[in-house]
């Protein structure tokens, strides 16, 4: 009975929560204004961002997508277990290349790229994605059309996000602002925001020691 009351516990955490517990912090380090911690974790994105421009990356879009309000015990799980909250970003991202390539998307070898993250806001249930993407093939190679894919045509394919208009917002980059702080904005000493294994790299085995991974 012990054995399972510490399983539940643990099973009812939420993402965020566990995140936290892969890092060792100070423990008074939530009742103080934690700076370095939070901006090393975010120099750290940053750099691996900013690494991928270096390498090709070129950033046309900047997406915020929100997510199906857990308002249901089965979303609600799904929000607070991390692998079946990965599958649930992977799965949408799997639908949206295969609106752009189709079904054999994964074998297109010049598909446009992207970088995929979590943004925690005041219900940390149901964070938003923040995409950064490339440029995208015709028809979808301009805003209007990439708004209608991202706002209109994804949320009927990914049961995920939030079936309403205008819930998204997709941006273009501006450069002069900076590439990485758009998906980055959000990281602090308790959420790494990059979802690596969702997210495009040029080279797969790019990591800094630094680097806090969601496993």
């Amino acid at each position: 009975m012990g054995n399972y009351s510490i399983a539940s516990r643990y099973a009812m955490k939420t993402f965020k929560e566990k995140i936290q517990e892969k890092s060792v912090f100070p423990d008074d380090a939530k009742n103080k204004d934690f700076k370095i911690v939070a901006i090393s974790n975010q120099d750290a994105n940053n750099e691996l961002i900013m690494r991928e421009v270096r390498q090709g990356l070129k950033p046309k879009w900047f997406c915020v997508l929100r997510m199906r309000e857990p308002d249901i015990p089965k979303i609600l799980h799904r929000r607070r277990d991390s692998l079946l909250l990965e599958k649930d970003i992977q799965e949408i991202k799997n639908q949206l290349y295969q609106c752009l390539y189709g079904k054999n998307w994964e074998k297109k070898l010049n598909r446009s790229k992207s970088i995929w993250g979590i943004e925690y806001q005041k219900n940390p249930d149901n964070p938003h994605i923040n995409l950064l993407i490339e440029q995208l093939p015709y028809p979808y190679d301009n805003y209007r059309s990439t708004y209608v894919l991202i706002d209109r045509l994804l949320p009927l394919l990914c049961k995920s996000i939030s079936p309403f208009r205008n819930d998204s917002d997709v941006q273009p980059v501006n450069y002069s602002e900076g590439v990485a702080h758009y998906i980055s904005k959000e990281s602090d000493w308790s959420n790494s925001t990059i979802l690596h294994s969702v997210s495009d790299f040029y080279n797969n085995q790019l990591e800094l020691p630094f680097t806090s991974k969601i496993q």
